[in-house]
C-alpha cells in the first residue's frame, strides 16, 4: 500500500534526514556538558547493534553469514568505529554543521573513486560538481573571516574517506549478502572496538549534568531511529532517488546548529553550504547514487 504512495517514501527519507542531523547536534550539546566523543559512538552503536539484533531476531531474519563474508564485515567494522568517531571529534571541534557538510563530501568521493577505478566515465558535469562542491566548502569553512579550527577539518575530511571507504567496500559485500546482517556484524564489530579502545584508555567521561544526560540519550535514539527508518526509505524510494532527499541533512545540521547550539553561520557561509548541496544534488542526479547505510 504504502509503496505506492511516493510522497510517504519522501516524508520518510527527510525525517531520517532530520534525525542524522539532530543526533549530530545533540551530540554536539552532549560535549558541552562533560561527555566525549568516544563515550558517544560507544554507547550508541552498542544501543543500536543490540536493537537491530533483537529486530532481526524478532523478525526471524538469520544473522549468519558466510565464513568468509564474516570476516569481511566484522573487518569493516573498523572502518564504521573510525569515521563516526573521527566526525564527532570534528563536531566537538566546529560547529556541527560545516562538520556535517564537510562529511557530505563523501558521494563525491565515492564518485572519484568509480571514475579513477575506470567503473564510470568522468564527465564535464561531474567536473563542474566537484568544482562547485570546493568552491563551496571554502566559502562555508571561512568562519567571519577567520578559518574554522584546521584540525575540525582534518577530522571531518577523515570521516568522509573512512565513510566513503566502508561505503564501496560494505556495498560490494552486501551485492553478494543479505544487507541487515552485514550491517550488523559491522556494529557489533565497531562496539567491540570501543570497548577495547576505552578499557585500554581508562576513560570513559559521562556526562556531568542533566542537560548532557538528555543529550546522551537523544542523540543515541537519533540514531538508531535514523539506522532503522533508513531501511524503510530506501525500500519505498529506492537507493537513489533516497540519497537524493538525503541531500537536505546539511540545511538540518544548519537548523539544529543553530537551535540547540546557538550556532549561526554568515551569509556567505551558507551560500557556501548551498553550493555544496546543489553540488553533491548534481553529482548523484548525473550516476546511480550509493545508499548510505545503517551502519
Amino acid at each position: 500500500m504504502l509503496r505506492s504512495r511516493p510522497w510517504f517514501g519522501v516524508g520518510l527519507t527527510l525525517l531520517v534526514g532530520a534525525s542524522f542531523a539532530a543526533g549530530s547536534a545533540f551530540a554536539g550539546l552532549a560535549f558541552q556538558h562533560g561527555t566525549e566523543p568516544l563515550a558517544v559512538t560507544t554507547i550508541r552503536t552498542f544501543c543500536a547493534s543490540a536493537t537491530l539484533l533483537v529486530v532481526l531476531r524478532l523478525r526471524g531474519v538469520s544473522i549468519v553469514l558466510p565464513p568468509a563474508a564474516r570476516r569481511a564485515a566484522l573487518a569493516l567494522g573498523s572502518l564504521v568505529a573510525f569515521y563516526s568517531w573521527s566526525l564527532y571529534q570534528a563536531v566537538s571541534l566546529m560547529p556541527v554543521s560545516l562538520a556535517v557538510l564537510t562529511f557530505y563530501l563523501y558521494p563525491l568521493l565515492t564518485g572519484m573513486i568509480a571514475w579513477l577505478s575506470g567503473r564510470e566515465r568522468f564527465t564535464l558535469r561531474a567536473a563542474g560538481a566537484l568544482g562547485l562542491a570546493f568552491l563551496g566548502l571554502g566559502l562555508a569553512l571561512n568562519r567571519h573571516g577567520a578559518p574554522v579550527a584546521s584540525l575540525g577539518i582534518v577530522y571531518a575530511l577523515a570521516a568522509a574517506v573512512g565513510f566513503t571507504a566502508q561505503l564501496v567496500l560494505s556495498s560490494m559485500l552486501m551485492g553478494r549478502n543479505a544487507a541487515q546482517p552485514v550491517a550488523l556484524h559491522m556494529l557489533g564489530s565497531a562496539a567491540v572496538i570501543y570497548a577495547l579502545v576505552c578499557l585500554v584508555l581508562g576513560d570513559f567521561p559521562l556526562p556531568v549534568d542533566p542537560i548532557g544526560w538528555s543529550a546522551l540519550g537523544a542523540t543515541t535514539l537519533c540514531y538508531m531511529f535514523s539506522a532503522a527508518g533508513l531501511y524503510s526509505a530506501i525500500a519505498l524510494l529506492g537507493p537513489v532517488r533516497a540519497a537524493l532527499v538525503l541531500n537536505i541533512e546539511p540545511i538540518y545540521s544548519m537548523i539544529f546548529g543553530f537551535v540547540l547550539l546557538g550556532q549561526a553561520l554568515s551569509p556567505m557561509q551558507i551560500l557556501g553550504a548551498a553550493c555544496v548541496v546543489a553540488a553533491i544534488t548534481v553529482g548523484r542526479a548525473s550516476r546511480p547514487a550509493l545508499a548510505k547505510p545503517a551502519a
